[in-house]
């Protein structure tokens, strides 16, 4: 509403601005429930505050004995592993966690144990485990 009231939604969107990337994290999430929908899946979601105010986007999780899968949704081209070192908590908590971080890089790459994909074409990739 303060956005409404200061006019600020007639503004253009500009990339690197903060409502920018959260508009760009509420699509991916968005994006992320209905890929999980459409497919039946057995994902639960959840999000991760640690008593400092460090956060992970999205927990994916089909079970409490199933490794889970901590994402991290970045509207940069190409963020690094300092970018979303929240994930590391997630990894101290479960070793076996995937480390995953969806964003407008153009090809998968690697960042010590965080995979970085491109969030166009790997959302349903990883619903569906692979």
């Amino acid at each position: 509403m303060l956005r409404a009231l200061t006019g600020e939604l007639r503004s253009e969107l500009s990339e690197g601005s903060l409502r920018y990337g959260v508009m760009f994290e509420n699509l991916i999430v968005n994006e992320i429930i209905r890929q999980i929908s459409i497919s039946k899946s057995d994902y639960k979601l959840y999000s991760f505050r640690t008593k400092t105010g460090q956060e992970i986007d999205l927990i994916l999780q089909k079970g409490p004995f199933e490794p889970p899968i901590g994402v991290e949704i970045k509207s940069a081209i190409v963020p690094t592993a300092k970018d979303v070192s929240t994930l590391n908590y997630l990894k101290k908590e479960n070793p076996k966690a995937r480390l995953v971080v969806l964003c407008r890089c153009n090809e998968p790459y690697k960042d010590e144990d965080i995979e970085f994909f491109p969030y166009q074409s790997e959302i349903q990739r990883i619903i569906n485990n692979n």
